[in-house]
């Protein structure tokens, strides 16, 4: 390529790195806008007297699937055949029950525990994840890893302590969490070990996986739940049809441009977005919902978040090592 081609080709180039920084811009703050709205329209229904999140996540999921449908059908994005081979099922199986799995025990947790404290208690699942990943045999535990778990272990359970003094308190809220944080942990683990170089685009993801899901999701709130909740949900749908609507769009819409963030943004830009979300979270409960959070509780948190920073860090800078290890063993065999 000449050297006039290179100068005609850089803006262009510059102009293509803007746009994609741009779209990853806007796509991470739709997330954590779109993902603290889901958290308080989900709690308002609850509160509300709806206590089935089977079915409040199952419709989100409906919704998800009918936003990827749309934009397969307007040409925005493809949506390419849904695969054929049992055992491509057989590898989205175990995704699929993650999800399922996450989002159900996810929002049942908001039936037991304050949103404040859920948003704390948020910043242990990094720590799970890469426990579940090193028994996989995809993560490798290295002193700065082993570290970050420890303080977020640490600040973590600080937080509970002082948690379980407090009317507000449930075990079994709890307990939900934790399986909603291994579960997620182990949908990661899965698509690393499943997938392999099989990528989904968004689209895909929105349908082959959300279909599945919703049907689940749906299928067992009518199974377990029954009558009871096809009644209130009339009853409420007559008075205020909006807080499921807005509910059940908002989701289609997080798990939208959360697959859009994720594809163009970094994987540390993403992570430090959530935890800047989560802190939000933590202050609108506590500034307009009533949620009751001390020192002990920041101070615990504070720890956690001390370790996730950590955590990060340490993650981020793992490929940067590996190159540079890679570079001097190459240098060294020419010097050879």
């Amino acid at each position: 390529m000449t050297a006039s081609a290179l100068q005609q080709q850089q803006p262009w180039q510059l102009l293509h790195s803007l746009e994609h920084a741009a779209a990853g811009c806007v796509s991470t703050l739709l997330w954590c806008l779109a993902s603290s709205l889901l958290i308080i329209y989900n709690k308002d229904l609850y509160d509300a007297g709806f206590k089935y999140p089977l079915m409040v996540t199952g419709m989100g999921q409906v919704f998800s699937v009918a936003t990827g449908l749309l934009l397969a059908a307007l040409g925005i994005m493809p949506l390419r055949k849904p695969p054929t081979k049992a055992s491509d099922w057989a590898r989205l199986a175990p995704i699929i029950a993650c999800t399922v799995l996450t989002m159900f025990w996810g929002n049942a947790a908001y039936m037991h525990l304050s949103m404040s404290f859920i948003q704390i208690l948020k910043a242990f699942t990094p720590a799970v994840t890469l426990l579940i990943g090193v028994a996989a045999g995809v993560e490798r535990l290295r002193g700065s890893l082993l570290a970050a778990v420890l303080l977020i272990a640490l600040g973590t359970g600080s937080a509970v302590l002082v948690e379980s003094g407090t009317p507000s308190y449930s075990v079994y809220g709890l307990l939900l969490f934790l399986g909603s944080s291994t579960t997620e942990a182990g949908r990661v683990v899965c698509s690393q070990l499943l997938l392999g170089q099989y990528k989904f685009n968004t689209v895909e993801v929105l349908v082959y996986v959300g279909i599945p899901s919703a049907l689940a999701l749906v299928g067992g709130s009518l199974l377990l739940d029954g009558a009871p909740m096809l009644r209130l949900a009339a009853k409420l749908w007559a008075t205020q049809p909006v807080a499921f609507l807005q509910a059940w769009a908002v989701s289609s819409m997080v798990n939208l441009v959360s697959y859009l963030a994720i594809s163009t943004t970094s994987s540390l830009t993403f992570k430090v977005a959530g935890c800047l979300k989560n802190l939000a979270v933590v202050w609108y409960g506590v500034a307009f919902r009533g949620d009751h959070i001390s020192k002990g509780h920041l101070i615990g948190y504070a720890i956690s978040v001390a370790g996730f920073v950590l955590y990060t860090y340490s993650k981020s800078a793992t490929p940067a090592v590996r190159r540079a290890v890679g570079q001097q063993q190459h240098e060294d065999k020419k010097a050879k």
